[in-house]
């Protein structure tokens, strides 16, 4: 079932999703636009949250700060703002879905199509392509969300379709298309404890290098309580120190108790 906030734009696609054959609801989310409940890892359940924004209203949430400062932030901690109306989520994947053709002009300006007529103009704001391009680089690299632009109605619903289905229809094990049995050659070789460790969630070269250094074999790491992951220290190329902290590490311990028991 998606839960359909029935405020702002979000509400006018409703009856589209309900035509394309996905359960719909109205009624008030005090963040998100859409919410539903998917299929995780391992029998797991992923709350969804969308944020839908047309190209205009996203540009005017961005200049605000309103977006990362409230909206998605929102959606990210379900109790932020208390007094804010509505059903409250703690969402665990947010997508955020930017409606709207566009392009940029000879001057970088973003235009969007005015019809025949008057043709390509500058969107309200006067914000540049670069710019619009690294907003929304910015939020997939950094803030985690799942930027989706489309150019209409008509495929913003095709998209939340997909979407829906991907993340209902089959557990999470069952959908495959993503793997192949290709296995590239890394540029630095990996020792077998980096080899293992990397298969776990969240745990990439420079987490595997430092679980090697502090737990020394497998059957250490395997067996290591959650402090001892959360507090693994990772050296980046610029000399700082980033902790693996608890939730990733709860992430890898839950993965263990669940695969070697």
């Amino acid at each position: 079932m998606i839960l359909v906030d029935k405020r702002g734009g979000s509400g006018p696609l409703q009856s589209a999703l309900e035509q394309a054959g996905l359960p719909c609801t109205e009624t008030l989310l005090a963040f998100g636009d859409f919410a539903f409940e998917g299929k995780g890892p391992n029998g797991t359940t992923l709350q969804i949250g969308i944020e839908y924004k047309t190209l205009p209203d996203f540009i005017s949430s961005v200049r605000s700060g309103r977006l990362t400062g409230h909206q998605l932030r929102g959606m990210r901690d379900g109790t932020y703002k208390p007094d804010t109306p509505g059903i409250r989520v703690t969402f665990d994947r947010i997508w955020l879905v930017i409606e709207g053709d566009w392009q940029a002009d000879d001057h970088g300006r973003v235009c969007t199509y005015k019809g025949p007529k008057h043709g390509w103009k500058p969107v309200h704001g006067g914000i540049s392509a670069p710019e619009l391009e690294k907003r929304i680089i910015g939020l997939e690299v950094r803030a985690g969300v799942y930027v989706w632009p489309t150019r209409n109605a008509a495929a913003t619903v095709r998209y939340l379709t997909h979407l829906y289905r991907d993340l209902t229809d089959g557990a999470w094990e069952s959908h495959t298309s993503h793997l192949a049995p290709h296995n590239p050659e890394s540029l630095e070789e990996l020792t077998p404890f980096q080899d293992a460790v990397m298969k776990w969630p969240g745990v990439g070269l420079a987490v595997s290098k430092a679980a090697q250094k502090k737990f020394g074999s497998l059957r250490r790491a395997m067996t290591a309580p959650l402090a001892h992951w959360a507090d693994l220290t990772m050296e980046s190329s610029a000399k700082t120190h980033r902790r693996f902290g608890e939730a990733n590490a709860r992430k890898v311990c839950d993965f263990l108790v669940k695969s070697y028991k």
